[in-house]
């Protein structure tokens, strides 16, 4: 913000030292306030034929500095009238946000696995949430975008034959602690002479946002690292 400022008050002293530029109507405007945000991820698959198992994984990563963050993840499996058929559905949401504006957090993660008259039917829904507010950097470095992108690529290769839903859920919970290592080192896949020496500057204050309209724990308002929560809600049926 202070750049824009600058850029705009170079600009005006230019105008004004031109010869015989009146300097009566100038003015600014102001930066625009934080906005809140909404985001909204979800995966579903369906499967309504025999011996077809459909797969739907949905990967949103979002960035942001919003004043408010509604947050919605979901993951919905049905299979119906088949045999031998499956249905697998992902849905795996990250938002980066700073924490600076933040007033609240809403998240909503949820999942739904329902058969209806199946036999021999594997249906599963995931839903994998996880929620960064942080004071110690603005967006994701590049190593870190690369580190999600593999996560998600190992996701993805979940669709393999072969794998039962225990195994898809093992598999999935360990990329979803792998995200959240990810995220919590803002110095991932940099090495200790390419990373920036020291942490937040001395005297920066840390206001901690309400997570869905209650107190945060303490562990979460007295620490200046970020802040990172995962959600977690898997249903087979």
């Amino acid at each position: 913000m202070r750049l824009r400022y600058g850029v705009v008050a170079l600009a005006i002293c230019a105008t004004l030292a031109v010869p015989g530029t009146a300097s009566a109507g100038v003015s600014t405007t102001p930066p625009a306030s934080p906005q809140p945000a909404t985001y909204v991820n979800l995966a579903r698959a369906t499967s309504l034929r025999n011996f077809y198992h459909a797969f739907t994984l949905r990967f949103q990563l979002q960035q942001g500095s919003p004043s408010v963050l509604n947050a919605n993840n979901s993951a919905v499996a049905l299979t119906a009238n088949c045999h031998d058929c499956g249905a697998l559905a992902i849905a795996f949401q990250v938002v980066f946000v700073t924490d600076q504006n933040l007033t609240a957090i809403n998240a909503n993660n949820n999942a739904d696995a329902t058969s209806y008259a199946c036999i021999r039917c594997a249906n599963t829904a995931e839903a994998y949430q996880i929620i960064v507010a942080t004071d110690e950097q603005s967006r994701l470095t590049d190593q870190q975008e690369r580190g999600l992108a593999q996560v998600r690529a190992e996701l993805e290769a979940l669709q393999q034959p072969g794998l039962d839903s225990d195994q898809i859920q093992s598999q999935s919970d360990a990329l979803a602690n792998q995200a959240v290592s990810i995220l919590d080192n803002p110095a991932y896949g940099v090495s200790d002479q390419e990373a920036p020496a020291g942490g937040p500057a001395a005297g920066t204050s840390t206001f901690s946002p309400a997570i869905n309209a209650s107190a945060l724990p303490a562990a979460l308002t007295e620490s200046t690292q970020p802040v990172v929560d995962l959600y977690i809600d898997v249903k087979s049926s």
